[in-house]
This record gives structure tokens, C-alpha cells and sequence, in this order.
């Protein structure tokens, strides 16, 4: 489990966890991760494909 305190909230900061999360195995060679959150700023599909052209072609 990660976390993060920022100053805001929003896609910047969440991706900012994004960021932590997905550069430290075991995520960063996974093929699929799954993000429970609740934040609404950052759900849905333009997140979903932003996350992933950030984070393509890792798993290996």
C-alpha cells in the first residue's frame, strides 16, 4: 500500500502516486494493475488512458 500527502488535489498530484507506484516492482513488471480509488477528478476513461501511454510496454 502507498500513499502521498499533496497540496491539492486533482490529476497532477494522482499522478504523482501513479508515478510512485508504478516505477517499484512488483507494478512496474505487471501486466495489469488495478487502482482502487475515490477520487473524481481523476476517474474514468481519459485517466485510465492516460496512465496507461505513461506506463505501456513496462511489464515484461
Amino acid at each position: 500500500m502507498y500513499g502521498r500527502c499533496e497540496k491539492t488535489t486533482g490529476i497532477g498530484p494522482f499522478m504523482n502516486l501513479v508515478t510512485q507506484v508504478m516505477t517499484r516492482e512488483p507494478y512496474a513488471g505487471a501486466k495489469r494493475v488495478f487502482w482502487v480509488d475515490n477520487g473524481s477528478s481523476h476517474r474514468g476513461k481519459k485517466t485510465a488512458d492516460r496512465s496507461s501511454a505513461a506506463f505501456a510496454g513496462r511489464a515484461t
